[in-house]
């Protein structure tokens, strides 16, 4: 079964934990040092529910398909014993492996997939008239997704759009059979 996708309150509330580095409405992004926590928690044969929230995070708002998940991949970065990575560790593990041209060219992506996306937000912004995404008609943001994938240097996927003008996916692709 899918994560459930998660509310605009259960956002903030794992917002505001100390452990938690990002979240959106589908990922949560940990912190280095919770995984680490985590890990010798479950050394000590408790259960991952139980060290969630002893950690300060409502394991009702992860659900039990993500706490799972997130013991596996703990315990896959256990076993490539390179330590625990996060969003702030991530791109300094890259360094490790890129020559200093790659790590240039990574970074050129990657800015390059940030301005695409706040245009595509912008778009977004301006088609609602300044209301906000949400607040505009499902067809109307089915329409932006597609005049952004039109663009030949296009670095946003549908799933992502589809996820930031809160629309689903197979809703667009439903969109794309039906209009002429």
């Amino acid at each position: 079964m899918a994560n459930k996708k998660f509310k605009e309150q259960e956002i903030l509330t794992l917002r505001n934990s100390k452990h938690v580095l990002d979240v959106s409405p589908s990922i949560v992004h940990f912190s280095a040092e919770f995984k680490k926590l985590f890990w010798e928690e479950l050394s000590k044969r408790r259960l991952p529910r139980e060290i969630v929230s002893s950690l300060g995070i409502d394991p009702n708002i992860l659900g039990d398909s993500r706490i799972n998940g997130l013991k596996t991949l703990i315990g896959n970065e256990v076993k490539k014993g390179n330590g625990f990575r996060d969003l702030n560790t991530y791109a300094q593990g890259c360094n490790r492996y890129l020559s200093v041209e790659n790590r240039i060219k990574y970074l050129e992506m990657q800015l390059a997939y940030k301005n695409q996306e706040i245009e595509f937000l912008k778009n977004c912004i301006y088609r609602s008239g300044g209301s906000g995404m949400m607040k505009i008609p499902a067809h109307a943001k089915y329409q932006v997704i597609y005049d952004t994938m039109q663009k030949s240097d296009d670095l946003l996927n549908v799933t992502v759009m589809c996820e930031i003008a809160g629309v689903s996916r197979s809703g667009y692709y439903h969109y794309l059979l039906t209009e002429d």
